[in-house]
């Protein structure tokens, strides 16, 4: 049976850590971060069950890297050699293919030099294309239930200048009467509007405003939010009645006080789909006992599940690495989601699926801002 590896990392230091430490939560985070910055990667948890539809099953393991979201951004070389250390674990553990989750994908090259001959002994993937196809496909269905039609819509991509972000860009810019891209560097949101404009082609007359203020948000239909930023940058007075924002980010981008305070807008947790099959996840180091990524059953990340796909495909070669997403990818590694069963999750907000009763009052609003 092929076999993949996904990499994952506590991305809430204090609050992880403290469950499996109980005696650390009274240190400070930074004392934390230096702590597990002391620990080897180890395998947590086997995956089971992913059967396609198509025929074919995978088994797959978690390999923890302990090092905190700060430490694998500011300290990239001490972190290569973490998650180089994670790959060969995985190896050892029959791998054929490994993802990087969260950001040991944004670490560094993003995977590039990894694959390079007498690195990774595993072909590693960021599972940033299949991230992609399913916030393209959470926005398509959201505009949908909110009789949105994009031709006369707004829309603004936050962390315009990434990987996720500029895919986006491409992908549907060109269908919105206006797109805001919003990121910290000017020159880079320039390269990202250059980038689209030559892939649409010449004539393209796709309309952008690149922005480093968060006060287009408040003009914008749909927000599509995709950054490295470890904290909330999306908050409930960014937000126009009737909006929708998606959010792929890890952890996520959107302040939990946007689900509190704004019923009037509405929230859709991208990036999770259901997987083929009867998905189970045990833990290694208490046999019997599953393991949860807080989603229902038969669910993961689409970055997690671009790995198995890839594995399901015999496909062990690296696929999306580096600070750039290709079309071909996305339209490939969809192709073959839709081959194997794997499909978007339907629509959920903060973990929690999305309601009839939340769409219509979203609707609802839209219509009232828009005869105000």
């Amino acid at each position: 049976m092929n076999t993949f590896a996904f990499i994952i990392h506590p991305l809430d230091v204090k609050r992880e850590v403290a469950q499996k430490y109980p005696r650390l939560a009274r240190f400070p985070t930074w004392a934390i971060e230096a702590f597990l910055a002391t620990r080897a990667p180890f395998a947590y948890a086997t995956i089971k069950g992913i059967e396609s539809k198509a025929g074919g099953a995978v088994k797959g393991v978690f390999i923890v890297c302990p090092l905190s979201p700060r430490i694998l951004i500011n300290r990239p070389r001490f972190a290569y050699s973490r998650i180089l250390e994670c790959c060969d674990l995985a190896h050892q553990h029959g791998a054929q293919i490994v993802g990087l989750g969260a950001y040991t994908a944004c670490s560094g090259d993003a995977g590039v030099t990894l694959n390079q001959p007498g690195q990774s002994p595993v072909p590693v993937t960021t599972g940033n294309s299949y991230t992609v196809a399913t916030a393209l496909q959470s926005v398509v269905m959201a505009c949908e239930m909110l009789a949105i039609v994009p031709k006369n819509a707004k829309l603004a991509i936050v962390g315009a200048t990434g990987s996720i972000g500029t895919a986006c860009a491409w992908a549907l810019a060109h269908q919105f009467r206006l797109t805001y891209l919003v990121g910290r560097d000017l020159a880079l949101l320039g390269k990202t509007e250059r980038l689209v404009h030559a892939y649409l082609g010449a004539g393209d007359q796709t309309a952008f405003q690149s922005t480093t203020s968060s006060g287009v948000l408040l003009d914008a239909d749909i927000l599509l939010v995709a950054t490295s930023s470890p904290h909330a940058l999306i908050h409930p007075e960014h937000l126009k009645p009737g909006s929708i924002v998606v959010d792929v980010s890890r952890p996520r981008n959107v302040s939990t006080r946007v689900a509190r305070e704004r019923s009037d807008v509405l929230v859709i947790d991208g990036g999770v789909v259901s997987v083929p099959g009867e998905l189970s996840m045990e833990r290694l180091d208490r046999p019997g006992q599953a393991f949860s990524l807080g989603f229902p059953p038969n669910t993961l990340y689409a970055c997690m599940a671009e790995t198995a796909i890839l594995a399901l495909e015999g496909h062990f070669q690296p696929f999306t690495v580096g600070k750039e997403i290709f079309p071909r990818q996305i339209d490939q590694v969809g192709g073959w989601a839709l081959k194997h069963g794997f499909r978007l999750a339907g629509l959920r907000a903060f973990e929690k699926p999305v309601t009839e009763e939340q769409i219509a009052r979203v609707r609802n609003a839209r219509i009232r801002a828009r005869s105000a």
